[in-house]
């Protein structure tokens, strides 16, 4: 399987730690993971009202998620992001930010959508993400 990032001159370059397009040969295994909340293994939530805490356990259970399927969070190809607050963007771009690091060293990001929404289903988490990935 090979990924290929899409990055045409028609377009403008990514304002952020992100790719506009991915194409995936086959074969591949694509993984669709689920919106993940910021809670631990034993379902209790981590960090209440800190987004940066938050952000980092919802990335560490989406490697968990990836890792169980056979890849590595390299192997994302698309994450799509819910904050609750446009107050919540600088920190959380910057908890993001600290995980792509190590995630994406070469930055070879993923594609990315980020949306401020009014609430999630329980009010003390303040991010979900969902993704996919091509194993």
């Amino acid at each position: 399987m090979t990924k290929e990032s899409l990055a045409p001159s028609t377009v403008a370059t990514p304002g952020g730690a992100y790719t506009h397009a991915i194409a995936v040969d086959q074969p591949a295994r694509l993984l669709f993971i689920a919106g993940q909340v910021p809670v631990d293994r034993d379902g209790q939530l981590v960090g209440k009202g800190d987004v940066a805490a938050q952000a980092k356990q919802v990335y560490a259970n989406i490697a968990n998620l990836v890792q169980a399927a056979g890849g590595t969070i390299a192997d994302v190809v698309q994450f799509r992001a819910y904050l609750t607050s446009p107050d919540l963007l600088p920190a959380f771009v910057a908890a993001r930010n600290e995980v792509f690091a190590e995630a994406f060293p070469d930055k070879s990001y993923p594609t990315s959508t980020l949306l401020i929404v009014t609430g999630l289903a329980n009010p003390d988490r303040l991010v979900e993400v969902e993704g996919v990935a091509a194993i």
